[in-house]
């Protein structure tokens, strides 16, 4: 039997319960139809907004932040609820410098998306900027309740707590981290962290362990430079630096070093005895440092090493920069009297030393003074130039 013949046969009460029934299910298939309708324009409003954010992302590691701008008012036009959106907002605006726009979008994006780690972390990065570092825990501490493997919020978990003076917590933060053994990152830092506070055995220990995963890290070897210094390890710390600086000169960097590393360099080579090549790198410290307490420090030793290598010359070049350099201290006019005492003018040594004296602070350093001003007096003149 067709559809034609079924409708002429059919009682007229049974026919009007099929036509309800076939009605209404046109009726829910209709709404089923618009769900599914909505349903896609959801999916693929949500695939416009990560094309436009994958594509901010490359532009913000660019630093094309213009470019980046625009990527996320197109993805804010598409959806002005994305999290992510507001997220890259408050990075560009850190970038600018706008900390009241960038704690805005971040708070915007943590109100959206309370479950976003990188909103967390990122109104953590605001907060530490504007200064309020309880404020920056509290972000960071949850972006690691959120993301866990985050290694960004665990280290900057660690270096809040450091800069609030909870170092013991700072610590047990890093180590207690389960990824805290993969990562040369927070192995560093724990480094630091211990170096800083009187712990130079654990510092190389946990620095060791970080230069196995990052062998070619410089602030990693430089850090370990140090504390193999602190601990007594000159040869594996003079070793260490003599690399990195080779390395820095074949790039095209002259010291290549910090100058805190660079002058603990020389440090090293002076406790092993090379006094020239320790000479050589304060001069080259000297003539880079913008510091002129550090740059008389540098002189000071160069003029101390000149004594011991017997090089009158440059014991007199050191004096004069020193006392130009701090012409209220008593180290350069030690140094004149060194330059004096080695070319015989004894009246003029013993002239600089009384200047020496009366500048010094340091009981023993004045003791020492009068000792060899005592002696000087004993002694018979000598007539020669007198120079500087």
């Amino acid at each position: 039997m067709n559809a034609r013949t079924l409708l002429l046969t059919t009682p007229t009460g049974l026919l009007v319960g099929l036509l309800t029934g076939l009605l209404s299910g046109c009726a829910g298939q209709g709404s089923y139809t618009g769900e599914l309708a909505a349903s896609a324009n959801s999916r693929m409003s949500a695939l416009r907004v990560r094309t436009e954010m994958g594509f901010a992302q490359q532009a913000f590691d660019a630093g094309r932040l213009d470019r980046v701008e625009e990527r996320v008012a197109e993805a804010l036009s598409i959806d002005p609820e994305a999290a992510a959106a507001h997220v890259m907002l408050a990075r560009i605006s850190i970038e600018r410098g706008r900390l009241a726009a960038a704690g805005t979008a971040a708070e915007q994006a943590v109100a959206i998306d309370p479950s976003n780690a990188e909103a967390a972390y990122v109104l953590g990065l605001v907060r530490e900027r504007a200064g309020d570092h309880e404020g920056a825990l509290n972000a960071f501490t949850r972006a690691v309740e959120l993301d866990p493997e985050d290694a960004h919020a665990v280290i900057a978990v660690a270096e809040t707590l450091e800069v609030l003076g909870r170092s013991p917590e700072a610590a047990s933060a890093l180590a207690n981290w389960p990824g805290h053994k993969y990562h040369p990152g927070a192995l560093q830092f724990l480094g630091q962290l211990m170096f800083a506070h009187d712990e130079p055995e654990l510092a190389v220990s946990w620095l060791e362990d970080a230069r196995l995963l990052a062998p070619e890290d410089a602030g990693i070897l430089e850090d370990l430079a140090l504390a193999y210094i602190a601990v007594g390890r000159d040869r594996d710390a003079e070793a260490l630096l003599r690399d990195l600086r080779a390395r820095a000169a074949s790039a095209g960097d002259s010291d290549g070093l910090r100058p805190d590393v660079l002058l603990q360099h020389a440090v090293c080579l002076e406790r092993l005895g090379r006094d020239i090549e320790a000479r050589d790198t304060y001069e080259a410290l000297a003539g880079a440092a913008d510091s002129p307490s550090l740059q008389a420090r540098c002189w000071s030793s160069i003029g101390r090493l000149s004594v011991n290598l017997s090089d009158a010359s440059r014991v007199r070049e050191a004096a004069s920069r020193l006392v130009g350099l701090q012409p209220d201290d008593a180290d350069g006019y030690m140094l004149w009297a060194m330059y004096y005492g080695a070319i015989g003018n004894v009246e003029r040594a013993r002239q600089s030393i009384e200047h020496a004296v009366g500048l010094a602070t340091n009981e023993q350093d004045i003791t020492a003074m009068r000792t060899i001003l005592e002696q000087l007096r004993t002694d018979a003149l000598t007539e020669v130039p007198t120079d500087g």
